[in-house]
């Protein structure tokens, strides 16, 4: 079973990136396994946030997350890193199988550590977003399911390869500028870009303020309709 939803998984993320880059010629390419990996790392961080809240609320403690003196974006943020760091540990070991079953090779470099940084914050910032859409809608099932397929195509979109003004356009997409860079130097051996990383850098911190913008929204319009204590 595990396998089998592995390889599900790992052929959607092989057609979307062949579908939104025909230049990737085989499946066994560097960059397709940098997407699955990137795509593993980022709907968990991204549903996370959704499905805690679901679950607080059918538990009947979301109100009391809310009386704490941190505040409920601080406790959140630093659940969802706790989460997201043993995520990771699972993450490496699947990466490990899956060079080792393909004979690929990844160019790891200190210099892939500043871009990830700024890929999750970008999702941290999405996960805000979809956490605040469960604390007005509650049940938001429908949505946590379709942004997997969402981020998928904003991790696959190879704005590395586009120049001029499409190249300006596709560094407004959440989360692209850091996986392009990811993709470059992990695939491709290049070399670290700081152009390329204030791009990145500024992406994230945008899509990061805009999520906690979101969720302050949401959570003054809860409290309003006294709906942090039903679900």
């Amino acid at each position: 079973m595990v396998n089998r939803l592995w390889l599900q998984c790992f052929l959607a993320v092989y057609s979307v990136s062949r579908m939104v880059d025909p230049c990737i010629k085989h499946l066994l390419s560097g960059g397709i396994i940098v997407n699955y990996l990137l795509w593993s790392l980022t709907i968990f961080a991204l549903g996370d946030m959704g499905w805690t809240l679901q679950m607080e609320a059918m538990t009947g403690t979301l109100e009391q997350l809310f009386l704490s003196p941190f505040g409920p974006r601080k406790v959140f943020l630093l659940r969802n890193i706790t989460d997201l760091l043993v995520q990771v540990v699972q993450i490496s070991i699947v990466m490990g199988l899956i060079l080792l079953i393909t004979g690929r090779t990844l160019h790891f470099a200190p210099g892939i550590v500043p871009p990830l940084i700024m890929v999750m914050l970008g999702t941290f910032g999405l996960g805000f977003i979809i956490g605040g859409m469960a604390l007005i809608y509650k049940r938001i099932q429908n949505v946590l399911q379709l942004s997997q397929f969402v981020v998928l195509f904003m991790i696959a979109v190879p704005i590395e390869n586009w120049h001029g003004h499409l190249h300006y356009l596709g560094a407004l997409i959440p989360l692209a500028p850091g996986t392009a860079m990811l993709r470059q130097i992990l695939a491709t051996g290049a070399p670290f870009n700081y152009l390329d990383f204030a791009v990145a850098l500024l992406n994230g911190l945008v899509y990061f303020l805009i999520g906690l913008t979101f969720f302050s929204f949401a959570e003054r319009a809860a409290k309003r309709r006294g709906l942090l204590g039903g679900y």
